[in-house]
């Protein structure tokens, strides 16, 4: 992962990246309790994907490597939206 992330030319964001990634999966888990946590985690790791194909196209990575980051996308959005109904 670090090559990785030298490669995105975001070498400093590394650390800081996993550790919201950890904590966003753990209010999601939380949302196994309070249908809230479920979407604010499925909402943070929506935006954090949002962010990794946006760096991927950036760096004009092929299209099949961002089908990673797409299908997680999809799946927290498919959370956010069928665990926010009682937020509209």
């Amino acid at each position: 992962m670090q090559r990785e992330f030298e490669r995105y030319r975001l070498k400093k964001l590394r650390v800081l990246t996993g550790v919201l990634q950890v904590l966003a999966s753990l209010v999601l888990l939380l949302g196994l309790v309070n249908q809230i946590f479920a979407s604010l985690g499925a909402l943070f790791l929506s935006v954090m994907m949002l962010v990794a194909l946006f760096v991927r196209l950036r760096i004009r990575d092929p299209w099949l490597s961002m089908i990673p980051a797409a299908v997680y996308l999809a799946i927290n959005l498919y959370i956010l939206l069928s665990t926010s109904y009682h937020f509209f």
